[in-house]
């Protein structure tokens, strides 16, 4: 089984995801995403373009089968639901999704309704209560109302956009039953 990670926006989720990758065992290969505009001369400027992000995800699943996971924060959520209503053969056989931010101009994107609208695969949502964003409440109502199915949701208490990834990686061991103890140091 292989791990697909796919950070948030900011450059300060590289160190995160980093992070959490190394605490999460279990995985033949981890692989994080990096964005092109983390190595720009302003990168706090950059915003992750949905179509190509997207397509580098499906380019990173090439050759897995399903044979891997999705490790999504904030962005990257969109980034996965938007690979797979793209391409058939994008299906991981289990995602983590945090810091989801299911808002108005992430659903204006064709590709994300189509690929939240129904969505099947086995997840996890990890949302913290007062994530500015979106709140747990109203993420979990609005998975309701696209018909997600096959989820499991953990609401942090927390009013952050950030996730611990000690918590987090202990959350996912939690719920995904091939990963290993995490690393707690």
């Amino acid at each position: 089984m292989h791990a697909i990670h796919v950070p948030g926006n900011n450059p300060s989720n590289r160190e995160v995801s980093f992070e959490l990758a190394k605490r999460i065992k279990g995985f033949e290969t981890s692989t994080i995403l990096e964005h092109p505009h983390w190595y720009s001369d302003k990168p706090d400027k950059g915003v992750v373009d949905i179509g190509e992000g997207s397509d580098r995800l499906m380019a990173a699943a090439e050759g897995k089968g399903s044979d891997f996971i999705v490790v999504a924060k904030s962005i990257g959520t969109l980034l996965s639901l938007s690979a797979g209503s793209d391409s058939a053969s994008f299906r991981p056989s289990y995602v983590v999704y945090m810091g989801a931010p299911l808002n108005d101009g992430a659903l204006a994107h064709p590709p994300v309704q189509r690929g939240l609208t129904g969505y099947d695969v086995p997840s996890l949502w990890i949302q913290n209560e007062g994530d500015p964003y979106m709140g747990a409440a109203t993420l979990k109502n609005l998975l309701s109302e696209f018909g997600v199915v096959n989820m499991d949701f953990v609401a942090l208490d927390g009013d952050t956009h950030e996730y611990d990834p000690s918590a987090v990686a202990e959350i996912i061991h939690e719920h995904l039953p091939f990963t290993q103890e995490p690393v707690t140091q």
